[in-house]
């Protein structure tokens, strides 16, 4: 939709800004109001974010549109603000939203699950971080879901290694291994 419309007749500045306020600010009209609730209902956390996906970031933009609509008839409710942001929150986040809603009524309010959320999302955070890789330059292979090295680069080079050393080994013993190994397959 064109702006020009609402404006192509006026030519007083001042008059052209106040028209375009009234016509485009979508907190203005009870269409508009209702346009930002379907908005807010149709808002879904970003799934192309690493894990755990920003909740932070989703939290922010729910809270924009509950700001916006607050004060009017299509103000968002703490209720129905804690079940949209509850029911959509990925399967990663399965686990603390168990435990958010399991707890007290009186527990449940905007600001303590908000609060939980970020906490939890930082200790992930500082998990994740934790977790990475200290010597990256090394090469060494990480498994993809845990960032902690996989078993096969580890034992790939000692397995070549033994393999090769077994054949010579198995024929020099020192006497005490060999006494060892006797007496424990004797028991």
């Amino acid at each position: 939709m064109s702006v020009k419309l609402y404006i192509r007749h006026i030519t007083d500045a001042r008059k052209m800004w106040k028209t375009l306020a009234e016509k485009l600010d979508t907190t203005a009209t009870r269409a508009g109001r209702c346009g930002l609730l379907r908005q807010f209902h149709a808002l879904r956390p970003a799934t192309s974010a690493k894990p755990p996906f920003g909740v932070t970031e989703y939290i922010n933009q729910l809270t924009e549109y509950s700001n916006r609509l607050e004060g009017s008839e299509q103000a968002i409710p703490e209720e129905m603000f804690i079940a949209h942001l509850t029911t959509t929150l990925p399967e990663t986040c399965k686990n603390i939203v168990d435990i958010i809603l399991h707890q007290p009524a009186e527990e449940q309010t905007l600001t303590k699950v908000i609060s939980t959320l970020v906490e939890w999302e930082q200790s992930q955070e500082t998990r994740r971080s934790a977790n990475e890789p200290k010597y990256p330059a090394l090469g060494i292979a990480t498994d993809s879901s845990t960032s902690q090295p996989s078993s096969t680069a580890f034992y790939s080079g000692v397995r070549n290694h033994s393999t090769v050393g077994s054949r010579y080994r198995s024929s020099f013993r020192p006497a005490s291994i060999r006494f060892t190994l006797s007496h424990n397959l004797a028991l």
